[in-house]
């Protein structure tokens, strides 16, 4: 339907499309709202579900130059 000639990224495409579908029909089948889900923002009834990472990172590492590990 685009016209993407690589098979990979249009593989990706879909994949990234599906994974979206089922993500929305989840929240809907759990009678949540979709529309703060996919506006950014969020939805409030996950607020307490996780752990923040603010503050968990104790090492960074520094690439060389050229961007080779």
């Amino acid at each position: 339907m685009l016209g993407m000639e690589d098979e990979w990224a249009a593989y990706q495409l879909d994949a990234a499309a599906m994974t979206l579908a089922a993500y929305v029909a989840q929240a809907r089948a759990e009678q949540r709202d979709v529309d703060a889900l996919l506006d950014g923002k969020g939805d409030k009834s996950d607020a307490k579900k996780y752990r923040s990472t603010k503050g968990l990172a104790r090492k960074t590492v520094k690439i060389p130059e050229g961007g080779v590990w």
